[in-house]
């Protein structure tokens, strides 16, 4: 994404004495105090204070340059204790030069002259949806340096850094910006890359093309983009809905849909997610409970038990120093991005290290993580870039990337890294801090290949794009929506226990997370739990509570209700409650009433047939 930028200071000598030529290292002390300060009119406003001490007698300054590659300087400035210094610029192919040239000769072994540079930098800073994007390039002959300090002014506003590249020596926020120093030794190797913001967004619409060849109906899912500690959806639809979602033990979404034979159905969902690049430690309560001995295991890519992986596991021990080795041993393949490819695999990228995408270097890392003892899995999504050289993808009718994650100890956490962009960036730390262009679509862990990540689901001979990604804007999100259905009877009787269930239906575009679900009754007593802790209900998912009961009086009739309280909301069923034995004893009695009114009938008769025959 992004591309070094050199610049080059090149101090050109004025000789007052015909000697021969010296270097300029040699004949002069340079001194550089630079400030680079983001505008939010997405400008980098560098001052430049430089001083040049003179080794000898013989040799000054006269006038002074620096080259820019690839950028375009405004409003340039010079001046020094005087007044103003001509400053003159002129561009040829993608190169700035900036000259100063000095109104007054400094003259004298170990005299300073001393001036500031102005100028503006529109390439140095950028805007990515909801994140700024900053640039500094590296320091190139910085031999001719004596000593270099840069502080690097980033608004408050901006956010905190997603990543910052080198690590500063110094940080602290003062009057509304965040300070950041680096020093010449930091800058020399590499310039300063960095990402700075709270959250990205991004609106997306996802296509999966269902079908089904066979002669009887079948049931199949589908894995939706799901919360991770980095990222949190929101759908703002799902159409047509699933017969349900629900979370498998990676921590995917799967919805389910029932296909008619020989049916075609295409599934679209919409909505937007928000990136973050510092884990929510706190979202290791949501994650399905899974012995993370499972993630030790070996996969089809992941030969865990191949000796050469071992071997190496042994040595390395650490997830940074594995990292490390992925990112310096494997030559990513730029080729392999224009055709279809087989998937390597772990064991095959160590032979063949100069054939790799971000497939391998996953593969690898999690293959002498898990021989390690360290648990690690796979991530499979979208990774915005818009420099493919730098931050290349997987293309294969939708853009695609992997990155591998880790089961870090210390927090607690799934904690993601980026070995493949590391290598191919060169400069970007993607071990320490994730940025923010990294959205999860699939999770393999306990499987390698499954669930199918959003953009595989074609049926055959499709070419199709099933992915649209674009940078979105932060919206509040929806209000708890959650339907409550009773699997209940409408009557009951009081001498009988009675089973049922409630389903508690998540209809909105998030996630439900760690919420009680309490049952209580009026007329009943709880013959199940009345109380249930609700990990998690995704988008358009449903979970299905057993419940069983009796009235609290063996004999008793009249109105009862079932009551269930998830935060602060409260559902109503009212069921109306017979007793078998009251119902019995009417009927005994409607019987003995009917029985006596029928002996009382024929009593009358047979006297009116008695006095009928007394009296002819």
């Amino acid at each position: 994404m992004y591309r070094l930028l050199k610049i080059l200071f090149l101090l050109v000598f004025f000789f007052a004495f015909l000697i021969s030529p010296a270097k300029a290292d040699e004949n002069l002390t340079s001194d550089y105090q630079v400030t680079a300060e983001a505008k939010t009119d997405r400008t980098m406003h560098f001052t430049y204070n430089i001083s040049l001490k003179n080794n000898t007698s013989e040799i000054y300054a006269s006038s002074y340059s620096m080259i820019l590659d690839r950028m375009n300087p405004a409003n340039i400035k010079a001046f020094d204790s005087v007044g103003p210094l001509d400053a003159v610029v002129t561009n040829q192919n993608s190169q700035a030069k900036i000259t100063v040239n000095f109104s007054r000769p400094v003259v004298g072994k170990d005299k300073i002259l001393s001036f500031t540079l102005n100028y503006d930098a529109v390439d140095s800073i950028k805007k990515s949806g909801q994140a700024w994007e900053v640039m500094i390039p590296k320091l190139s002959d910085s031999a001719q340096i004596n000593n270099y300090h840069l502080v690097l002014k980033i608004p408050s506003s901006f956010g905190k850094p997603a990543y910052l590249s080198p690590d500063p020596f110094s940080k602290m926020e003062i009057n509304g910006f965040q300070i950041y120093e680096f020093n010449k030794n930091q800058l020399s190797q590499f310039g300063i890359l960095g990402a700075f913001g709270n959250f990205q967004i991004f609106n997306f619409t996802l296509i999966y093309h269902l079908s089904n060849p066979l002669k009887s109906n079948i049931s199949t899912q589908i894995a939706l983009p799901p919360d991770t500690a980095y990222q949190i959806m929101t759908f703002q639809s799902l159409e047509p809905k699933p017969i349900n979602v629900e979370q498998d033990n990676d921590g995917n979404w799967l919805a389910t849909y029932f296909l008619n034979k020989g049916q075609k159905l295409d599934v679209i969902a919409k909505g937007r997610v928000q990136i973050i690049s510092q884990p929510n430690l706190d979202f290791q309560m949501n994650e399905p409970f899974v012995d993370k001995q499972e993630y030790l295991k070996p996969q089809k890519y992941w030969e865990v038990d191949d000796q050469q992986i071992i071997n190496l596991a042994q040595q390395l021990k650490t997830p940074e120093k594995i990292y490390d080795y992925v990112v310096k041993t494997l030559k990513y393949d730029y080729g392999k991005l224009e055709v279809k490819r087989e998937r390597m695999g772990a064991r095959a990228v160590l032979n063949n290290p100069d054939q790799a995408i971000c497939t391998e270097f996953s593969d690898l890392f999690i293959a002498l993580a898990r021989a390690a003892g360290i648990p690690a899995r796979e991530l499979t999504g979208y990774s915005y870039t818009d420099n493919p050289q730098n931050k290349p993808l997987s293309l294969n009718q939708d853009i695609l990337h992997a990155w591998p994650e880790y089961w870090d100890e210390s927090l607690n956490i799934w904690k993601q890294v980026d070995p493949t962009w590391e290598n191919t960036t060169g400069v970007i730390d993607f071990f320490h801090n994730m940025d923010l262009n990294h959205f999860v679509f699939a999770i393999h862990g306990l499987d390698s290949e499954k669930p199918l990540p959003a953009g595989a689901y074609k049926t055959s001979n499709q070419n199709t794009r099933d992915i649209d990604i674009t940078f979105g804007k932060y919206l509040e999100g929806p209000n708890l929506d959650l339907e409550f259905i009773f699997n209940l009877p409408k009557k009951v009787y009081s001498e009988f226990k009675t089973n049922g269930s409630i389903q508690i239906e998540n209809t909105g575009g998030e996630a439900v997370y760690n919420k009680d679900f309490l049952i209580e009754t009026d007329q009943f007593t709880l013959l199940s739990l009345n109380q249930k802790h609700l990990n998690v209900i995704p988008p358009y998912g449903t979970i299905s509570l057993p419940i069983a009961f009796k009235s609290q009086k063996l004999i008793w009739e009249g109105v009862g209700s079932i009551n269930g309280k998830i935060n602060n909301q409260s559902y109503e069923y009212k069921i109306r409650v017979s007793s078998f034995i009251v119902l019995f004893t009417k009927a005994i009695l409607l019987i003995a009433a009917v029985f006596l009114f029928v002996v009382f009938l024929l009593k009358i008769y047979i006297k009116f047939s008695k006095s009928d025959t007394i009296n002819p």
